[in-house]
């Protein structure tokens, strides 16, 4: 992730007074802040509000890796994509074709 939009991502978060726990590795945040990005499941642009959000459900003042890792956890469950109807049956093939593939 850029560092403009991790310096971005932590002034959003200090506004509302969520800052990094004392002790925690900044860098393993940055990491998992990029990677959850590159997931796709919280798009870059989110990525400040999102967290605020989940801090404010979650109540925390602080960002732990450990608290990532549980808002990654929810991301993915609030925002698993959801299959297509047509997709679904995709994989149906019809049984005719199959049988006239096999020789008898």
């Amino acid at each position: 992730m850029g560092s403009g939009i991790m310096d971005a991502v932590v002034a959003d978060l200090k506004v509302f007074g969520l800052d990094f726990a004392e002790g925690e590795d900044q860098d393993a945040i940055a990491e998992k802040l990029e990677e959850i990005c590159m997931t796709g499941w919280v798009p870059k642009s989110d990525l400040g509000n999102e967290l605020i959000a989940f801090a404010m459900r979650k109540e925390l003042l602080l960002l732990t890796l450990e608290n990532l890792l549980v808002f990654e956890h929810e991301s993915k469950k609030l925002t698993k994509p959801s299959r297509k109807k047509e997709d679904r049956w995709s994989s149906v093939v019809d049984i005719g074709s199959a049988q006239d593939s096999y020789p008898l």
